[in-house]
């Protein structure tokens, strides 16, 4: 963003840009918001004064860890793809405490670079390519219909975690605390486990949890189209499909492009 912004590469047919022409987005410098107009986005100059003419490309490669050039070879290259470039929100920013301000920020940026309502911008909701898909029930055996009705290793619908989903008490998913429970074994133990396109001892808060769960459980397997912090404790580790033939697995996602 302050890249974007100290080197002109903001999309001002979205944007907007300053009165008389000149960027004034100068590293350190406060910015009189009555010198900027503004189209489709609202208080860029209070932002930029507030939380972002500090943040140089030295201060976020000392945070990251990035390279100094890479940090400014990815921003510049963002820019000058706009408005054809978008920020996108997977689950690992968006799966944490707080985790709400990760995708502020990330669409922010979208808004930065004018992908918000553009073509192949952020806005434009995905088909399902599937067919209907059949009820499990003949799947089924009697182990698997007795299963169903055990207590759920995360603890959801119980007065510590209702876990509520339109009103319904346990209809939600605890995913962080399913490590607590594993470890616990509270309310069983959980001897195998089969995990499907997920990286929980990354994306979770104190992942160290999910790090000793998973290496209490006797047998992992784990579905996945790449190797992950999780993948280093399964037994067995199976492909999984990637978008473009998976038919069994698809996400319902409209809000990421």
């Amino acid at each position: 963003m302050y890249i974007l912004l100290t080197e002109g590469l903001w999309y001002k047919d979205f944007v907007g840009d300053f009165t008389d022409g000149v960027n004034k987005f100068v590293s350190g410098q406060m910015v009189n918001a009555e010198d900027f107009v503004e189209k489709h986005t609202h208080g860029l100059v209070k932002w930029w004064n507030l939380e972002i003419k500090d943040k140089t490309p030295e201060w976020t490669a000392e945070k990251t860890g990035l390279p100094l050039e890479q940090i400014r070879k990815v921003a510049i290259e963002f820019g000058k793809a706009a408005p054809h470039s978008i920020c996108w929100v997977g689950g690992g920013p968006a799966m944490q405490v707080r985790g709400g301000y990760s995708p502020m920020a990330a669409h922010a940026l979208n808004g930065l670079v004018g992908s918000v309502d553009n073509v192949g911008g952020t806005l434009k909701a995905n088909k399902e390519y599937t067919l209907s898909f059949p009820a499990p029930d003949p799947f089924m055996d009697d182990i698997a219909k007795a299963g169903k009705k055990h207590k759920k290793i995360d603890h959801r619908g119980t007065k510590e975690f209702p876990a509520l989903k339109e009103g319904k008490p346990g209809s939600a998913v605890v995913t962080n605390n399913a490590a607590e429970g594993i470890l616990n074994e509270d309310p069983n133990e959980i001897k195998v486990a089969i995990a499907y396109m997920n990286n929980f001892a990354f994306s979770c808060p104190q992942a160290d949890r999910w790090e000793k769960a998973l290496s209490k459980i006797p047998f992992v397997v784990h579905l996945t189209t790449n190797a992950s912090e999780f993948t280093h404790f399964a037994d067995i580790v199976l492909p999984s499909v990637h978008h473009m033939y998976e038919k069994w697995g698809y996400v319902k996602s409209i809000g990421n492009g």
